[in-house]
């Protein structure tokens, strides 16, 4: 993942018209992507709760995802 080099000001760094800060923003993708998995799915354990998740336990969850797509 390419925003692992970024320091926390850089994570939170927000642009006008954007989703949020880059790390809101994949915090929201991955979260959503967990959400289409457990809809396509119906597996409880591919939902995470990404709101406080950090850069590696996003990443972890996105790489335990692969399989199962």
């Amino acid at each position: 993942m390419a925003c692992l080099g970024l320091s926390p000001e850089q994570l939170g760094t927000a642009v006008t018209g954007t989703y949020g800060s880059i790390l809101e923003t994949v915090r929201h993708l991955v979260g959503s992507d967990s959400s289409y998995l457990f809809a396509t799915t119906g597996d409880r354990t591919h939902l995470i709760d990404e709101n406080h998740m950090d850069l590696p336990e996003l990443r972890a969850a996105m790489e335990g995802h692969s399989a199962a797509w």
